[in-house]
């Protein structure tokens, strides 16, 4: 389910890029012994005839590694070379050309920039990570890069990049950026494009514990399209519901969102990008580490069948089936089925038996609004269903008053 990562996953199985899984023959030298060497923010082993470089300590960004220390070309990074380094942002001239396994693993790493077109970068996830995400139920790892590698078309970088599902800029391309304008309402802030609209950011606001927040299918007459990435935190708001219109909840976009307890996404097919952090009360930290594992102690609410059930189920967070007047099977669609459900719990107890429904679906069941689920219920939903096929719009409460 995580967005570029199931692409990034089946790619991983099919591709051997050329560019980064063997060393080119430039990037191997001779055996010899290492002397450490200390030099400006860098600590180097260097070699007889290249160096590599073993830790960096660079506090203000960008920092721009050196091409050569003490007459010898800076050639390669080692496990953990960047691991304390505190700048975000690292440029890699084109004389190095080997990333180790981990060379580039830190919690602080965003932007990364490699000159070199044919360097080797060890073939996995976490030599290039800025977290490790581990899955709350499977206690499965997942290395994370949530900034941006920076290289030229075609490169090992680019190639590295795209099989992981990292996000990738071609050094000769000037970043373009559709415009947008800034909209603030009720300490919401909306970016509105020419087409549509998106959530950037919802601020604390006085009271919002003891209320709700609806978020509106249209913003300024355009559709609300995107949850951006960080967009919903530490709100206040105890239950928040995202619209249909919404297509795509980012990265992180309901992340340490501890005073959450229900969030209702009434998209059924939205992409909801595939971490535990995209929604999640708060993240634990394991000490010492970029491991980080996400909960969420809230509810997740959505249709039967939608990928916010499925998001739900794949991170063992709390789902909640959306019912309404007639869907009875909470699938965000009033039919056939829905009065065949009916009829089955009518049937069920008219013989003895004990209710199947939880009671948002006795609700939903009871159309004509008499406190009881029978034959009559299902026969107006049938009508109901008849009404729609024939490009009816009411909606059932308005349509069975109509009728009366």
């Amino acid at each position: 389910m995580r967005l570029n990562r199931i692409t990034a996953a089946a790619a991983a199985l099919l591709l051997v890029p050329c560019g980064f899984s063997a060393a080119p023959p430039s990037c191997c030298y001779a055996e010899s012994e290492a002397v450490t060497v200390t030099e400006g923010d860098f600590t180097y082993n260097v070699y007889d005839d290249h160096a590599e470089i073993k830790s960096c300590k660079g506090m203000k960004s960008p920092v721009e590694v050196p091409e050569s220390v003490n007459g010898v070309p800076v050639t390669s990074v080692a496990p953990y070379g960047f691991y304390s380094f505190a700048a975000k942002d690292v440029i890699f001239p084109e004389t190095v050309k080997d990333f180790q396994t981990q060379s580039l693993y830190g919690g602080h790493l965003n932007k990364i920039t490699i000159l070199a077109d044919d360097c080797r970068i060890e073939d996995q996830a976490d030599t290039i990570c800025n977290a490790v995400e581990q899955h709350p139920v499977t206690g499965e790892q997942t290395p994370v890069f949530t900034g941006v590698i920076i290289g030229t078309e075609g490169s090992s970088a680019q190639k590295y990049a795209e099989k992981y599902g990292y996000s990738f800029m071609d050094i000769n391309t000037e970043p373009t950026e559709e415009s947008y304008e800034e909209l603030v309402e009720d300490n919401i802030t909306y970016y509105l494009f020419s087409d549509h609209a998106e959530l950037a950011r919802v601020a604390f606001t006085t009271g919002a514990r003891n209320s709700s927040l609806v978020l509106p299918d249209e913003v300024a007459g355009l559709p609300l399209t995107v949850i951006r990435e960080r967009s919903i935190g530490a709100c206040g708001y105890p239950e928040i519901t995202l619209p249909a219109s919404i297509r795509i909840i980012e990265r992180s976009a309901v992340e340490t969102a501890r005073s959450l307890t229900r969030l209702n996404i009434l998209s059924k097919d939205c992409q909801i990008y595939d971490s535990g952090c995209t929604i999640c009360s708060g993240v634990a930290g394991i000490k010492g580490t970029i491991i980080k594992i996400p909960k969420y102690q809230g509810v997740i609410v959505g249709y039967t069948g939608s990928t916010a059930q499925k998001y739900a189920e794949y991170y063992g967070y709390q789902f909640e089936a959306l019912y309404s007047a007639g869907d009875v099977d909470g699938d965000g669609v009033i039919d056939a089925s829905d009065a065949s459900r009916v009829l089955a719990e009518y049937a069920l107890i008219q013989t003895g038996g004990t209710s199947e429904f939880v009671p948002a679906q006795t609700a939903a069941a009871d159309v004509n609004s008499d406190e009881k689920v029978e034959a009559t219920d299902a026969s107006a939903i049938l009508q109901y269903f008849a009404y729609t096929q024939t490009g009816g719009t009411l909606g059932i409460s308005e349509f069975l008053a109509s009728e009366e």
